[in-house]
């Protein structure tokens, strides 16, 4: 299940909700009702992607169906969809400086239209935030910014490149069957899960992924990153005054897997939206030594 760009009244709805107690969080919030308009937009100019023959067969053998698969990302319309949002998140997110915009402009021209760059970013192994600033930093002269400046550069890049992810999760939900898929990457794309729920109606877990938004359902006596089924060594904190928001932990592997228990509340959420105003708990799960360490993003 894909439901992603959230709808502009999902949005406002909850942009309201949380400037109720995160008045400092506006310019971000208001960046993100910003992309998703632009989101939306470019997902009702794609054209329809037909599913491979093999689609179903490969999640039943416990592959991603992108493990081995490169999408199709044409450079010229992905480029200005980055743009366009890249001014967004300028005005937003940063002190205007025009000196600073026109390198950051110059950084995504050259980054789309650098050698093998197709190759690069159809993959989406290579679309983490972490990895997309490696590559920014690595591959190109970025002494002029700042941190801050490269992180949103990678997050614009990122959000322009994951419609395609989106796009093509969204034509294989009727191809596929992940009722048996019980792994801790998403079944489409192989990210990672962003965030996790317990339903409402059955308290079943059910992961979001990250970049193609795919959810799946997946057994709730497991570590999500080391497949560890040990009850000792399974646990979960939250704040008191937050009860519907937990920090799933494992001592075995020291990773961790925020979640949101929509039994506890009285809307639906964001999920997107749901793990920015959550950073706080990523903090606290980093303080007490929970996390991989070489996976860390200025900019979330």
């Amino acid at each position: 299940m894909v439901n992603y760009p959230p709808t502009d009244e999902a949005v406002k709805q909850e942009v309201k909700f949380y400037l109720q107690e995160h008045q400092n969080m506006k310019s971000l919030l208001h960046f993100y009702e910003k992309l998703y308009a632009h989101q939306r937009g470019f997902t009702n100019s794609l054209t329809t992607y037909s599913p491979p023959q093999t689609a179903n067969r490969e999640v039943m053998q416990g592959k991603p169906l992108l493990a081995e698969l490169a999408l199709p990302i044409p450079v010229q319309p992905t480029l200005e969809l980055a743009q366009t949002i890249l001014l967004d998140a300028c005005s937003e997110l940063l002190v205007k400086n025009e000196q600073q915009l026109n390198v950051m402009c110059n950084l995504m021209q050259s980054t789309f239209t650098a050698d093998n760059i197709k190759e690069f970013y159809s993959r989406p192994s290579n679309l983490s935030l972490a990895k997309v600033q490696k590559f920014l930093f690595t591959k190109h002269d970025t002494a002029e910014l700042a941190e801050q400046q490269l992180a949103v550069t990678a997050q614009v890049i990122r959000s322009a490149l994951q419609m395609y992810f989106v796009y093509f999760a969204q034509q294989m939900q009727a191809a596929i069957d992940a009722s048996n898929w019980n792994e801790g990457v998403c079944p489409v794309c192989g990210e990672k899960p962003m965030l996790a729920m317990l339903r409402a109606e059955d308290g079943s877990r059910v992961l979001e992924c990250g970049l193609c938004h795919t959810q799946w359902e997946v057994s709730r006596i497991r570590c999500m990153s080391c497949g560890n089924t040990d009850h000792s060594k399974l646990s979960f904190f939250y704040l008191p005054d937050q009860v519907h928001r937990r920090v799933y932990v494992c001592s075995q592997c020291h990773n961790y897997l925020k979640t949101v228990v929509l039994k506890e509340l009285a809307r639906d959420i964001i999920p997107d939206l749901e793990n920015l105003m959550t950073h706080f708990l990523d903090v606290l799960a980093a303080d007490e030594g929970y996390g991989e360490s070489g996976d860390k993003t200025t900019f979330n």
